[in-house]
């Protein structure tokens, strides 16, 4: 091969190095922009711990890939000659390297954080500690819910509802007296925690949702040492009216609510079974799991 092939193939490297130089530098101080769109995309998708924990690791490794970027575009700068591009390299190496500088704060301070809250989250009493727990309701039919971790007694009268019931009905009982009416008792997850109390908008929410003829009231429930917020309704089906007495737990794990109903002249029935209920109640609410967690 002769010189003038030789500088001809020479040149030509450099171009290719200088181009590829150029453009990892211009691209490295945009990739946390591409990092924010994606954490901003996928991050409220993500529900679960490990989802969340896959996302950010991916965001992490997107900025790590344009300090690369840019780190090799200085470089390739300065060997190609490739003008018009260090100061992008050097911003993009100060952002990305911003962004990793306090990725790895983050991890440091936020890791203790969040395995505090995972604690808290997965708090609950155990199945020998729940069988262990006094009966608060003599002849009572036993739930034992070690998904959730909680405990609650029916009354030995109520029978299982063998009717359908929706997916986030978790139990379900019956009770029919002597002039045929209808007691219900319902226990339903809520897929999640309680935000707090709830607004004059939700309740207006709440009220829009039932038929009309209907009567809702808001009051509040004691257990243990906390006061739930609670709802008595009043409306029609077919040609019966129909009271409910609900109310909200916030347990540790996962928010429950438990559904008091009954023909309408059963009303003040069913607010004394719902407190008879909430007597026999045994869980962990998050501030209890954190003082079970500080004791340990």
């Amino acid at each position: 091969m002769n010189d003038g092939a030789v500088a001809r193939a020479s040149e030509s490297v450099s171009a290719r190095g200088g181009s590829f130089a150029r453009l990892a530098a211009i691209v490295s101080p945009f990739v946390p922009l591409v990092c924010v769109a994606f954490n901003a995309v996928l991050s409220p998708q993500a529900r679960s711990r490990e989802a969340k924990i896959i996302v950010g690791s991916i965001g992490i490794l997107i900025i790590v890939a344009g300090f690369i970027l840019a780190f090799l575009g200085l470089r390739g700068a300065r060997r190609y000659g490739a003008k018009g591009v260090r100061g992008f390299a050097i911003a993009g190496l100060v952002i990305n390297g911003i962004f990793i500088l306090v990725s790895i704060v983050g991890v440091i301070v936020l890791v203790p954080a969040l395995r505090r809250v995972a604690a808290v989250q997965n708090a609950g009493y155990t199945r020998a500690e729940m069988e262990a727990m006094p009966e608060a309701i003599p002849g009572s039919h036993k739930i034992i819910d070690e998904t959730i971790g909680f405990r609650l007694e029916i009354p030995g009268d109520f029978v299982a509802n063998p009717a359908p019931r929706a997916a986030d009905t978790m139990y379900s009982f019956i009770r029919i007296d002597a002039e045929g009416r209808n007691f219900a008792v319902n226990v339903n997850r809520l897929g999640g925690r309680i935000r707090g109390a709830m607004t004059a908008k939700d309740i207006s929410d709440m009220q829009a949702a039932l038929p009309a003829g209907s009567e809702l009231q808001r009051g509040v429930m004691p257990w243990k040492t906390h006061t739930l917020e609670s709802f008595a309704m009043r409306f029609p089906v077919n040609d019966l009216m129909v009271c409910t007495h609900l109310t909200q737990v916030p347990l540790s794990r996962e928010a429950i609510q438990i559904t008091v109903g009954a023909p309408m002249p059963l009303a003040s029935e069913c607010r004394d079974l719902l407190a008879l209920l909430l007597t026999s109640l045994q869980g962990l609410t998050p501030e209890d799991a954190v003082e079970r967690i500080r004791r340990q």
